[in-house]
């Protein structure tokens, strides 16, 4: 049923950190799959949670678990991409943030009216933008205006910055050069530290509202796990799996660090050519 090498990964030890390296066409999910069995059987409290990026993987997953899985087991399986699960477990320790455990999820579209409406309500931050942005291309000084396009760029910039930076840095507002570098060579001329006072008034901006962005769950959860809130879902949790590991950002690497020890498998290709295992390495 397993070729070698998959048959390595199933039956490496569950004792250390794993990692499966993929490359193209010989069964990652099945692989996976057979892994997740040995661990129900040989584990037999706690939960095992399957992190994946897309919401299509994640429900194959489901899918093909059900087929395999009695009743109780598959009621001790937890699948979903980072964003779901952080979101699940930000509803559960909501009141910690001063959230309630309704708040809304924002789409991309809504995200950005938030960014425009945050720019609009401050004259000094919305010239500064409009000066900044594309050289000041669109500034009008006798009519300053801003567009959704420019919202948009300002969104989209704000977005790349979260999902670059080191999580500290987001904390403390102290980026380091290489992050500088990276965002505002395709931010059009929007500066960091302008972005990250945005970020900072989004935040407040999502409590007042009661609602959060898809980066804000990100983050939070990352606050959540400096304060030890991720301690009970940690607990629960017999082993953890995370597909798709190379394209994890430093605020998902820091989730998965959160709530795993050597009860971890991550699975992925530095070839970005996942589904088929040629190697398999136990970390320590």
């Amino acid at each position: 049923m397993f070729n070698p090498d998959q048959e390595a990964l199933i039956n490496a030890p569950l004792t250390k950190k794993v990692t499966g390296i993929a490359g193209a066409g010989t069964g990652k999910t099945t692989t996976v799959l057979g892994r997740c069995v040995r661990v129900l059987n040989e584990f037999t409290v706690g939960n095992v949670v399957l992190v994946t990026f897309t919401r299509a993987a994640a429900k194959d997953l489901k899918e093909k678990l059900a087929e395999k899985l009695t009743e109780p087991q598959l009621k001790r399986v937890k699948v979903g991409t980072f964003h779901s699960l952080m979101a699940d477990i930000l509803r559960k320790k909501a009141s910690l943030m001063g959230f309630n455990s309704r708040f809304t999820i924002l789409s991309p579209t809504s995200t950005n009216t938030l960014i425009r409406q945050i720019i609009e309500a401050d004259d000094e931050l919305m010239t500064t933008i409009l000066q900044d942005y594309k050289n000041g291309e669109y500034y009008d000084p006798s009519n300053p205006k801003m567009t959704g396009k420019i919202a948009t760029s300002v969104a989209d910039s704000l977005s790349k910055l979260i999902n670059h930076a080191n999580p500290d840095d987001l904390f403390n507002g102290i980026y380091d050069l290489k992050t500088i570098r990276f965002v505002e060579k395709g931010s059009r001329g929007i500066k960091v530290p302008t972005l990250h006072d945005i970020f900072r008034r989004s935040l407040e901006k999502a409590l007042e509202n009661q609602v959060m962005t898809y980066d804000h769950i990100l983050f939070l959860t990352y606050l959540l796990g400096r304060e030890g809130g991720l301690e009970e879902f940690k607990e629960s949790a017999a082993y953890i799996f995370c597909d798709e590991y190379q394209d994890t950002n430093a605020l998902q690497d820091a989730f998965v660090r959160f709530i795993s020890d050597d009860n971890l498998t991550l699975i992925g290709d530095i070839d970005q050519a996942i589904y088929a295992f040629v190697a398999v390495n136990q970390t320590s």
